[in-house]
């Protein structure tokens, strides 16, 4: 190894237990197989270091890497990025991994690995030689990841006064056509609603720890999956809410603001209303973040319009929230109130057509109009029925479009007619995938009333 430094120690990785001696500058000690041997010797000033193997224990001794540090111990001098050639007296014949160029090229691995079925981290070389570097006893270790000094990242430009006020985010929807088309013609889409999957909060015991586990869980579901179900499967089993309702402009683009730390997601709806396309992952700001997508489940790959959105060229939206409120979802008090004022004079529990579409609980605590219209398959929703396959929705499939309600919604029924309003209470409920309640609490404590009016 040609240079011209002080040598203090070596770093040695070869295969065959042997001995090596440093020219008579350092001892000569056994040399370990299964990992990097480390030889020390007084610093000196010199141009070479000589290693010479005695004698192997079987197989032919064989040096993988070589590696020398100075006095400081910091760089390895020998790298041939470094300027270090490398020679030998012989060389394995025959195959290209043993060459001499690999001696001190410094090609080492991290990786994480399991011997002994529990992970810890590791070097290796291109051999299969490794040396433990750190294994935690009680947890595995993953995914090492070394680190280096990088530049400071620059500093984003703060966020504008009207969204700085720790409650709301904003939003940039790019052209909500791209994904929807063929299926849905441009000018089609008038609104786009911004909705949420509310969260479950863990029950606080009397001691200040919180309740670990919940038997039976489905009686916290927001709708008793386990106690009815219809010809489309379950309907959701998670509380909804609706903030409300934002324009979508004529080239398709919206840009709102929108409540900050919730699990929010969107659907885009019709001039009636009708839910067109629902976007069935979630997303979350944060207070005063900015966030933006291209399109409504347009394909990954896509870049977004060349142009600037009409509606970024504007101040955000405010959300315009639905006349019975924002916020969580309940059946029993925005629903249930038109099926009251509209249709219980002759849909109750006397109607030949098993059509009862009154208020009043059964013994599980299920409102009779909710089991009539889940159970005959009145109404249309995405199953939430375990262990089913998803897969990516096509445009106008579901909901309210695909629900056999929709006559009744948008026409006449024996002279009675839906205002606006009422079809729209009705509409959201069904695109919200049909909860019934807006809540998590606990099925056999809930009211027992005919109608749940929070």
């Amino acid at each position: 190894m040609h240079a011209k430094q002080l040598f203090p120690r070596c770093l040695v990785a070869f295969w065959g237990l042997g001995l090596l001696t440093g020219g008579g500058t350092a001892a000569e000690p056994v040399l370990r197989p299964d990992g990097p041997n480390e030889v020390k010797f007084e610093p000196a000033e010199a141009r070479f270091v000589r290693f010479v193997i005695h004698a192997g224990t079987g197989s032919e001794p064989c040096l993988d890497e070589l590696e020398v540090y100075g006095p400081e111990g910091k760089q390895n001098l020998a790298l041939a990025a470094q300027g270090a050639k490398a020679s030998t007296s012989s060389c394995l014949p025959g195959y290209p991994i043993h060459q001499i160029a690999h001696l001190n090229d410094g090609q080492y691995i991290l990786v994480s690995h399991a011997p002994l079925h529990h992970f810890g981290l590791f070097v290796i070389d291109r051999y299969g030689n490794r040396e433990l570097l750190y294994l935690d006893p009680a947890i595995g270790s993953m995914a090492p990841t070394p680190l280096r000094p990088v530049p400071r990242p620059p500093v984003l430009a703060e966020a504008p006064a009207a969204a700085a006020d720790g409650e709301l985010g904003e939003f940039v929807v790019g052209d909500v056509y791209r994904g929807l088309e063929p299926q849905v013609e441009r000018g089609k889409v008038k609104y786009l609603r911004v909705c949420e999957e509310l969260r479950s909060n863990l029950e606080q015991l009397p001691d200040g720890r919180y309740k670990e586990e919940y038997p039976p869980f489905q009686d916290y579901y927001a709708a008793p999956t386990h106690r009815l179900s219809g010809p489309h499967g379950w309907p959701s089993f998670v509380a909804k809410g609706v903030h409300g309702l934002v324009p979508v402009t004529a080239d398709g683009s919206a840009h709102f603001f929108a409540p900050a730390g919730r699990v929010l997601y969107f659907q885009v709806l019709d001039e009636n209303l009708n839910e067109l396309q629902r976007m069935r992952s979630v997303v979350q700001l944060q207070p005063g973040e900015r966030r933006s997508c291209i399109g409504c489940h347009e394909d990954r790959r896509s870049a977004p319009p060349p142009a600037r959105a009409l509606a970024a060229r504007s101040e955000p939206s405010h959300l315009q929230p639905p006349a019975w409120g924002p916020g969580p979802f309940s059946y029993q008090r925005v629903v249930q109130p038109v099926w009251d004022a509209r249709c219980v004079r002759c849909h109750n529990a006397a109607d030949k057509q098993n059509l009862n579409l009154t208020g009043v609980l059964d013994v599980e605590q299920i409102p009779a109009s909710y089991r009539t219209l889940i159970a005959q398959g009145w109404v249309h929703y995405f199953s939430y029925s375990w262990g089913l396959t998803h897969h990516k929705a096509a445009p106008l499939s579901f909901g309210t479009l695909q629900s056999k309600l929709r006559t009744v919604l948008d026409g006449e029924h024996y002279e009675v007619r839906l205002t606006p309003d009422e079809r729209h209470r009705i509409k959201c409920w069904i695109d919200l995938n049909c909860p019934l309640w807006p809540d998590y609490l606990f099925r056999p404590d809930r009211p027992t009333l005919a109608s749940d009016t929070r």
